[in-house]
């Protein structure tokens, strides 16, 4: 509020906020640009709206968003591979490099690409870097010159004396994967036992990234929510990887089992397959 009130009519500020998967950065932004009277951006929902393209021209989702955007651009997009270095599985996905497939349809510019090690080291302490044309690099070189930014150079240094080139990364990323998988394969036990037998119930099982994705019977999801909420289980909301949270059929929800403890998610799981049953039953879908 401070920034808000000494910061000269007719410029402007900008904050970002990071942190681990489903710590509550979307919330903690709106609140702040509600009162401060500022804008709120969340960057999830750019890279939905690539998904959501997808999905409205008929791709399937096996196939690579990637490769339809870069045909059918028509103004400039901000990317983030947010989950390209966080794989799962022995086998993680293969991302296409969208410069090199942009310059076969002579969308070169169209694109700008960012990265950073938030979720490599620690959240908020990474360091970030930005990919774009030949032609866009001038452009942004051209602006910076007139910033005044300070980076952290000490920051910098300790990436890159652990970060000594990208094999660097996939074993720091390793150690990660074994942390994590398995909370998501806690996650998969209890939904299989839950679960078992239900129809119009299942869930992804992802090579990498931070969620899963359980699909519920039409006009669940809210309700499951809520039923989570009343007995002291806090989940993502419903509809939180569409754009503007809006699921048209009320029946996704995300899972976001990196943080908490192994024994904790194992029993969030059990609490949450049983509120989703309930909220089933109480649909009549069961």
């Amino acid at each position: 509020e401070k920034m808000a009130e000494t910061t000269p009519t007719g410029e402007f500020f900008q904050v970002a906020i990071d942190g681990p998967a489903a710590s509550g950065k979307s919330t903690a932004a709106r609140l702040l640009a509600s009162r401060i009277g500022g804008y709120y951006i969340n960057t999830g929902d750019m890279y939905r709206t690539v998904s959501w393209t997808a999905l409205v021209l008929g791709i399937s989702p096996d196939a690579a968003p990637d490769a339809v955007v870069v045909q059918e651009a028509k103004s400039r997009l901000l990317a983030g591979p947010a989950a390209l270095a966080d794989g799962l599985t022995d086998t993680p996905d293969e991302v296409l490099e969208i410069f090199s497939e942009a310059r076969k349809y002579g969308n070169e510019d169209m694109f700008f690409e960012f990265a950073s090690t938030s979720k490599i080291t620690y959240p908020g302490s990474g360091i970030s870097c930005i990919a774009a044309s030949p032609r866009n690099i001038e452009r942004i070189l051209a602006a910076m010159k007139i910033q005044t930014i300070g980076h952290d150079k000490m920051n910098q240094l300790r990436h890159s004396k652990v970060f000594r080139c990208y094999d660097d990364i996939v074993s720091q990323m390793r150690v990660h994967m074994n942390i994590i998988r398995p909370k998501f394969q806690a996650v998969y036990d209890a939904f299989e036992r839950e679960f078992a037998g239900m129809h119009g119930v299942h869930w992804t099982k992802p090579n990498g990234g931070y969620f899963i994705t359980l699909v519920l019977p039409n006009g669940t999801a809210k309700r499951t929510v809520e039923l989570c909420r009343d007995i002291g289980l806090i989940i993502t909301p419903a509809g939180a990887m569409f754009p503007y949270g809006v699921d048209p059929n009320d029946n996704m929800l995300r899972i976001a089992p990196t943080y908490p403890s192994l024994s904790e998610i194992a029993r969030a799981a059990e609490v949450l397959a049983c509120c989703a049953r309930l909220a089933i039953a109480e649909n009549g879908a069961e």
